[in-house]
């Protein structure tokens, strides 16, 4: 009884060890998190082949995403625009104006993401945002 009770144990704590190794790698190879720059000059004496539109492409493996503004420059009218360029985000197109995280959802096969982020300002200045989106 006693040693047929230790094989027991023995066979429980080898299938949590490999069924926790599966679960850990599985969780491993679903995050990533891609940072991402994007600017908009609007000023007189600068060109508008300065702005830079941001993306990020990652190799997703799962459908929820949170995208979050590290640091947008202060300015009173200033948005950013981000979009899925190659699946259908839940929530649409999202609009930042601030600083801040939001978390959507992508439908289609799930392989190669990338995403679009244009910055915009109507005042006479220069807006850089920086972010990242991760899942």
């Amino acid at each position: 009884m006693r040693k047929s009770m230790k094989k027991m144990v023995a066979i429980v704590s080898a299938l949590t060890v490999m069924a926790s190794g599966i679960n850990f790698s599985a969780a491993e190879a679903a995050s990533e998190k891609v940072q991402w720059f994007a600017r908009d000059y609007n000023l007189p004496d600068t060109s508008k082949g300065k702005d830079i539109i941001g993306y990020a492409t990652m190799h997703a493996s799962s459908e929820t995403y949170t995208g979050l503004i590290t640091y947008m420059t202060d300015l009173a009218n200033r948005k950013l625009t981000l979009n899925c360029t190659t699946h259908k985000m839940s929530t649409g197109p999202l609009v930042y104006n601030n600083v801040g995280s939001m978390s959507w959802t992508i439908s289609g096969a799930i392989s190669n993401v990338t995403y679009r982020m244009d910055a915009y300002t109507s005042m006479t200045a220069n807006l850089r945002v920086y972010g990242i989106i991760e899942r």
